[in-house]
């Protein structure tokens, strides 16, 4: 059985071709492209930015004083 798409999914297809056909208007084929390679790299950049940890947790790495830095980086003992 297939997934079922909401009208928000349809309406979100819509609005993607009547904009791709909008931008698309009085462009050469290279200035198409180019847009389309933008739009794509800034697509997969949102899509990689999503599977990045919450840089807010208090376990990430690049949050001062978290557990992985702790265990990365053990601070010497005190003398």
């Amino acid at each position: 059985m297939a997934p079922s798409c909401s009208p928000n999914h349809h309406q979100l297809i819509v609005l993607a071709s009547s904009l791709a056909a909008l931008l698309a208007q009085h462009k050469t084929p290279e200035e198409i492209s180019r847009l389309a390679a933008f739009f794509t790299l800034l697509g997969d950049t949102l899509a990689l930015l999503a599977l990045q940890p919450d840089c807010n947790s208090s376990d990430h790495p690049c949050t001062p004083n978290s557990s992985w830095q702790s265990e990365a980086y053990p601070s010497e003992p005190e003398k």
